[in-house]
């Protein structure tokens, strides 16, 4: 993780691997080394901590996998559980933490998918010159 800042997107992988690790959640993180432009690491680094929050607060997972790789100039975040919680097919509310992720990555000209199946994925996508 290189090349990041330590206030930055390394700061909040290594929070996000100790607060997984103390709920009992194993984290499988494949992160590419690469410069991010300010604003993108902010919005990258505030849905990381708000996706490990609710992973470790609602999913019930034992699992969490995270990748970072710059795809064809786009920034792209997938962070994916394991957790039983959705299972049921009970709709995905869409609380403050989402709705702010979703905002951000909107005002930089990004996109926010979200799957819900066998635990939930989110995939954050931003151009990589948003905002530079």
């Amino acid at each position: 993780v290189s090349g990041y800042r330590q206030t930055g997107f390394a700061h909040e992988l290594t929070g996000a691997r100790a607060s997984l690790a103390a709920a009992g959640i194993a984290l499988r993180a494949e992160v590419q080394a690469f410069a991010l432009p300010p604003a993108c690491e902010n919005v990258m680094s505030l849905a990381l901590r708000e996706a490990v929050t609710n992973i470790v607060r609602h999913a019930g997972a034992t699992e969490c996998r995270l990748s970072l790789a710059l795809e064809e100039g786009v920034i792209a975040l997938r962070i994916a559980d394991n957790g039983a919680r959705l299972v049921s097919g009970a709709p995905l509310r869409h609380g403050n933490g989402l709705t702010g992720m979703q905002e951000r990555i909107a005002a930089l000209g990004g996109r926010l998918a979200l799957r819900a199946g066998r635990g939930l994925a989110l995939e954050l996508t931003l151009p990589l010159g948003a905002a530079a």
